[in-house]
């Protein structure tokens, strides 16, 4: 298991909670069907889990801190000086991932190929280009995971199917969460 050490954020108005790994306490483990705890809420170590199933099956080490906060509309990827941070909502990924494990892998695989493709190193923020190669990353974790390909776009299943300036429509992603499960 990951030692996990929790610290309050007063700068998020105290509804953010930082969880930092130590890489070196990460041992592999099993895949884990269901991570949800009693109260019905996925907590930051139980969300952590999925992030170390995800490196685990990529090979890569767990150099990334995991932030629950209000602040983002549901996830992001991003720096925050020299450390790579994933920012999730707590609402929102406990509404997204309710009805299956593979929806809670998709969002987090994508936000971790956002990091490793580099996009977290621009400075533009997303776009149609750089949100599919994420998907296309994540479609690629979602096989490694032993996701078939309607579980892998399940997540993608949700989204709408309009574009926006910053993210392309549903069929756009899908097709690329198809292409990276194929490759």
């Amino acid at each position: 298991n990951c030692k996990l050490r929790s610290a309050r954020l007063g700068a998020v108005d105290g509804r953010c909670s930082r969880v930092v790994v130590t890489p070196a306490s990460c041992r592999s483990g099993s895949f884990i069907s269901s991570r949800k705890s009693p109260s019905g809420n996925f907590s930051s170590s139980e969300i952590w889990h999925y992030v170390q199933d995800i490196l685990r099956v990529a090979g890569l080490a767990a150099y990334f801190e995991l932030i629950s906060t209000e602040q983002v509309g549901n996830a992001a990827a991003a720096l925050d000086g020299a450390k790579r941070v994933l920012y999730y909502n707590p609402k929102w990924v406990d509404g997204i991932a309710k009805t299956d494990r593979w929806r809670m892998y998709g969002l987090l695989a994508h936000e971790i190929g956002h990091h490793l493709q580099g996009h977290t190193l621009r400075k533009t923020g997303s776009a149609p280009p750089i949100e599919v190669e994420a998907d296309r990353y994540a479609g690629f974790v979602l096989a490694k995971l032993g996701a078939d390909l309607p579980q892998s776009t399940s997540l993608w299943n949700s989204i709408s199917e309009q574009a926006s300036a910053t993210h392309p429509g549903r069929a756009d992603r899908i097709a690329k969460v198809t292409e990276g499960w194929k490759a």
